[in-house]
């Protein structure tokens, strides 16, 4: 189903296919669209969710951090933006879309017009809207200012970006609103004070 029927929509968008992970790069947004099998699998019984994850190509040469060898590879790093389809058709629809379940009994042509169909309404729309990074920064905002919890981001990720279209100014206020949230993290406070040096922004009291 996947190879001979869904695949081909991702093709005609320039996705690259490895197994059941779809990447489409460009210079700022790395775009993955993976059809991530439950871990709970049975012979009988196999279930998987379609999780979106999104990378700023920028985002790793500004901090100089290092990038996967692969971005079929690339879960074990943290996504800017995440989410899936699950949550986006919760939020256009009031409902949530299942994880899909195949048994002895599935109808695969009917459920593969159905992903389809998701995918064409819900998901290529939202990861084509986000092609740059100032597209991701007013994600970004939008779920912070919305306390979107369905997609997974993080606000001081604003700080790097910021700084990659050149608002250092903007970067600075995210960074003194950062500093000052009231959490009792050892790893936030060297993140923040990591970003500091890298970005050369103003130096965080103590």
């Amino acid at each position: 189903m996947l190879t001979e029927d869904i695949a081909p929509l991702f093709k005609v968008r320039g996705y690259r296919k490895k197994n059941a992970t779809f990447v489409r790069e460009s210079k700022e947004v790395i775009q993955i669209i993976n059809f991530r099998a439950s871990s709970y699998n049975l012979p009988d019984y196999y279930t998987f969710s379609i999780e979106i994850a999104l990378f700023s190509e920028p985002y790793f040469s500004a901090l100089n951090l290092n990038k996967p060898t692969s971005w079929f590879s690339y879960q074990s790093y943290r996504p800017i933006i995440e989410t899936s389809l699950m949550y986006l058709n919760h939020k256009k629809e009031g409902t949530h879309f299942p994880d899909c379940h195949i048994t002895e009994s599935t109808d695969i042509s009917a459920l593969s017009e159905k992903i389809k169909s998701k995918l064409e309404t819900l998901v290529f729309p939202y990861v084509e809207n986000i092609n740059s990074t100032n597209d991701i920064i007013v994600e970004i905002e939008r779920q912070v200012s919305e306390e979107d919890t369905g997609t997974r981001v993080a606000q001081y990720d604003l700080i790097p970006l910021y700084c990659i279209i050149g608002n250092r100014s903007k970067a600075e206020e995210a960074l003194v609103y950062a500093w000052n949230r009231k959490i009792s993290n050892p790893h936030y406070t060297k993140l923040l004070k990591d970003f500091t040096q890298k970005l050369g922004l103003s130096v965080l009291p103590d």
